[in-house]
């Protein structure tokens, strides 16, 4: 993996919410805030990066449990709604920037071109919003698949999602 770093800008919003979500799973990231952000913002680019072709090309990932059933975490239209969402903190607290690994970056920008969407911020708000949310409901205990085109059902690889952090119930 690339150590060589560069500024990114997110939305604050997204930065914020990575760090909350850190700080609630007590991501083993380091000391500063910015670094908690930034491991949560590098996994959730990493998660999306690794399923936006299934997701692009018709498949989604649900969520549920035995009690709810399947809710839709994620799908074509999911991403480009949750990518496309402005809020007021948006246009009052402007732009926070993280260092990337070029790696990540890269990522980010392939996120970007998959969607549509026209910034590497409207990725970031798509990865960290979906990888927060999923965190949150993995907390609850709900599990995850993803669906293909062809209505195949795969489980998430959760290990891989929960690795780094603490989930203490």
């Amino acid at each position: 993996m690339s150590t060589k770093k560069q500024k990114t800008a997110f939305f604050t919003e997204d930065v914020t919410d990575a760090l909350r979500c850190a700080d609630k799973f007590n991501a083993a990231s380091g000391a500063s805030p910015q670094n908690r952000a930034a491991t949560i913002i590098s996994k959730s680019i990493d998660f999306m990066y690794t399923h936006r072709d299934a997701i692009q090309k018709g498949g989604f990932i649900e969520f549920g449990s035995a009690w709810s059933g399947p809710s839709r975490l994620l799908d074509k239209d999911i991403a480009r709604e949750v990518a496309n969402k402005k809020t007021s903190t948006d246009q009052i607290a402007g732009d926070f920037d993280i260092a990337l690994t070029v790696t990540d970056q890269k990522k980010l920008s392939s996120i970007r071109e998959c969607f549509k969407l026209t910034s590497d911020k409207q990725a970031g708000r798509l990865a960290v919003q979906i990888y927060t949310d999923m965190l949150g409901s993995l907390w609850q205990g709900n599990g995850f698949r993803l669906t293909d085109t062809n209505d195949r059902e795969h489980k998430l690889d959760i290990k891989k999602i929960k690795s780094g952090l603490t989930f203490r119930y």
